[in-house]
């Protein structure tokens, strides 16, 4: 982030705006240069462990959690023994090319099933579209040849060892949380947990909503983060952190929905 920001000349930005695992991004980078950001608006994300926390909606610490990690971990693990061995080495496995041809083949000629059999787990999301989603991501994975599947496999051990949460009460810049009740991958405790954590932020929960807001509610994104990023930062400075009564509270312009649930009538 920073490379990019001086390649455009920008000393300061304005807004950093994070979805998924950019929201991790976003916040290592207002603790590492804070002097380099004025605000944050982050979307559908965790601030750390953000693998392990998928299918956990009701919080992190419980059986369901701990299975969870277990599970997520040593798959994770087996993929990278079986195709590159050691998660730091710089080749991969004689077999490797073919693996990801074969895995390649055989997801393109059941991707129409697996769109069916993500169906169930549309209905339970209550988005339909999260099966296209779904299958789309893990064709990507393996249709791009070695080093596209090893950057995959890092990416995903390095959401697993992020973890800023400790961290979180040191980011002073005005913070706009927004996420989707019905969020499996990145579960709304998540972003409870930032809220409760972050001094100065607010927090808005779409009650219908999934981990693609930018594409499920588009427009009561944008209406959100309009309405965040036109504040001057500088009016934020009059709010006592401590007495962070409401979400949304003295931060943000009241709107229609409520601080915790945006009403069907915003969209």
């Amino acid at each position: 982030v920073t490379c990019i920001l001086d390649d455009l000349g920008i000393e300061v930005a304005d807004v950093l705006i994070g979805w998924s695992i950019g929201v991790q991004v976003c916040l290592s980078f207002a603790l590492v240069y804070p002097h380099r950001v004025k605000k944050l608006a982050l979307l559908n994300g965790m601030p750390g462990r953000a693998l392990s926390s998928i299918l956990t909606p009701l919080g992190e610490n419980n059986a369901i959690s701990r299975v969870t990690r277990f599970v997520t971990l040593t798959v994770l693990n087996t993929l990278q023994l079986l195709l590159f061995g050691d998660r730091y080495s710089t080749s991969a496995r004689f077999l490797t090319p073919a693996i990801l041809e074969l895995t390649k083949w055989r997801l393109w000629r059941l991707k129409h099933f697996m769109r069916y059999w993500c169906w169930v787990l549309s209905v339970l999301y209550c988005q339909r579209r999260i099966s296209v989603w779904t299958v789309q991501y893990m064709l990507d994975a393996v249709s791009y040849g070695e080093s596209h599947t090893r950057h995959w496999l890092e990416m995903l051990y390095c959401m697993e060892d992020h973890d800023v949460s400790a961290d979180l009460h040191k980011i002073h810049h005005p913070v706009l949380l927004l996420t989707g009740q019905l969020d499996i991958f990145t579960p709304s405790h998540g972003m409870y947990k930032m809220h409760r954590d972050l001094p100065n932020s607010r927090l808005v929960v779409r009650p219908y909503g999934g981990h693609f807001l930018l594409w499920e509610y588009p427009q009561w994104v944008l209406l959100n983060l309009v309405s965040f990023c036109s504040r001057d930062p500088d009016g934020y400075k009059s709010v006592e952190a401590t007495t962070k009564r409401r979400p949304g509270w003295g931060r943000v312009p009241r709107r229609q929905e409520s601080d915790y649930a945006a009403d069907e009538a915003d969209i």
